[in-house]
Order: C-alpha cells, then structure tokens, then sequence
C-alpha cells in the first residue's frame, strides 16, 4: 500500500516533462497553422486591396487628359498597364515595373529590370514578367493551367497588345535568367521579335523552380473612346488569337499605332547603376513568386 505513493511521485517529474513537451507542440503547431493563414490568406487580402487602389488610379490617369502615346521611359514602381489571360480566369492584374517583393507583394505582375525587359511597345524584345504564384494576391497561382495557343493580352492608355502562347517551360532552376532572355532561352524562338514571358515560382506553394510560358506578339489594336477589349477577352473567344491581315510574323516587328520608342529604350533601373543587358550572364536570377 505505501509503494504507490512513492511510485506516483517518482513519475511526477516524467508526466510533467511530457505535459509541455506536448503543449510545447501544441503551440508551434498552432503556430504554424497561423503564419501559413497569414502568408496564404491574409496577405492575399491585403495585396488585391492594394493592387485595386493601383488599378483604379491608373484608369483615372489614363481618364484624365494627357499627351498620347507610349511613355518614353517608365520607372520602378510605375503602373504601366493591364495584363489579361482568360485561361487563368481572374480579373486584370495590374502591370508595375520592378520584380523585387516591395512591388510583387503589391498583388501586380511585375517588369523584370535585371535582365532588363522591353515594353510591349518596342519594336522588338521580351516583355518578361513575374507574379506571386501563391500569397500576396497570388496573380500566377493558375498560370500552369495557360495552354499552348491561348491568348495573352496587354492593355495600356493607347492599345491592346494581342500575344497568342507559342511555348511553356513546366519547370527550371530559379537561377536561368535565359527565360526572360531577349530571344528567350528553351523557347520556340530563334531570332528577335516581339515576344512576352510570364514566370512564377513552382511546384505551388514552394519556391523550389520556375516555370515560364511564352508567346509572341499576334497584333495591336488601337484602343477606341470606350476601350472595347479585343475578340480574344469575349467569353466565346477562340482559343487561339486571331492574326490580322496585315500582321507580321512573331520574328518580324508589328506595327504599333503608338509612337514606338527604339529597341534599347530603357525600363529605369531601380539604382542608378547601369542596367544589365537582356542577354547577360551576370544577371540576376529569375524573380522569386
């Protein structure tokens, strides 16, 4: 009878060792289960309320009266337009120059600056973007759903920019800066023309590899008084983008009703040292989404 006593309280310590390592547990498990609604959920919220405050600034810039045209330069952090792909089926994402997570958790598509990018209106080039493929508004989570053949379609102040997808890379090292390349690397492309490159992180929710998708410039539609979108935005567009009779091949410039800046006009650098060529093995890897 008294061994029990004495029992008990030689496994007190032990019952109250595995007592915290259990709320110890506990804790970090609910923790965990937090950081990911934080990280997954309310940073989402957090950037689609951002990005729709940018979204409805530049439709009022673009509103308001103001020279024509395509910008001579754009600049870190500037809204440049709209970037729609039906085949993710999301409403527009706002396009801002910059890859760096001060711009991309903003909830937006971001121009790549290192390799530096063209902009859709120059004659040619690639206009390569990044997007959070999970948080901060997630605006790539679907882009593995885009299709070979789909449309991709750039709104600015002056045109809709009509890109049909020519080729997708499902996975690749996060350091090959040669997908946002000028002629990209591994796409179907072998000469210069007027491409488009959209990457993101993958598989989802890591950041293990990068996945590109690429197209080509189809046509530009100069925008009319009530910005009515092109064909391949109507919810019974074709699949693939309609070439107008005058188009060009991808390898060849299209002709664009904007003024056209030079092959070389410049997106700013974010520093005042001088940007990398599109083309540079000093570059910087592809954006982390």
């Amino acid at each position: 009878m008294d061994r029990a006593p004495a029992e008990d309280a030689r496994r007190s310590p032990r019952r109250r060792w595995t007592n915290a390592f259990g709320n110890l547990m506990l804790t970090i498990a609910l923790a965990a289960a937090l950081f990911a609604a934080y990280s997954l959920w309310w940073t989402d919220v957090l950037a689609d309320r951002q990005a729709d405050r940018a979204g409805d600034r530049l439709r009022q810039s673009w509103a308001a009266p103001g020279p024509s045209g395509a910008p001579s330069t754009v600049t870190t952090g500037q809204e440049v337009g709209f970037l729609h792909v039906p085949a993710m089926q999301q409403d527009p994402v706002v396009i801002k120059v910059g890859t760096a997570p001060a711009v991309l958790d903003q909830g937006v598509a971001g121009v790549y600056q290192e390799p530096r990018a063209a902009m859709p209106w120059d004659r040619s080039g690639n206009f390569a973007l990044a997007a959070h493929r999970d948080g901060h508004g997630a605006k790539f989570h679907d882009l593995d759903a885009v299709d070979v053949g789909a449309p991709i379609v750039v709104e600015t102040r002056d045109s809709w920019y009509v890109y049909r997808v020519d080729g997708i890379l499902p996975e690749t090292s996060p350091e090959n800066v040669g997908i946002v390349a000028a002629v990209p690397a591994g796409s179907p492309y072998h000469a210069p023309g007027r491409y488009i490159t959209l990457t993101t992180c993958t598989p989802v929710y890591t950041s293990l590899y990068r996945m590109a998708v690429w197209g080509s410039l189809v046509r530009v539609d100069p925008m009319d008084a009530e910005r009515t979108p092109p064909a391949e935005l109507h919810r019974d567009a074709p699949q693939s983008p309609a070439a107008s009779p005058a188009a060009s091949p991808a390898d060849s410039p299209v002709p664009s009703p904007e003024p056209s800046l030079s092959p070389s006009s410049p997106v700013a650098p974010s520093s005042p040292s001088s940007p990398s060529s599109p083309s540079s093995s000093t570059s910087s890897a592809p954006a982390k989404a």
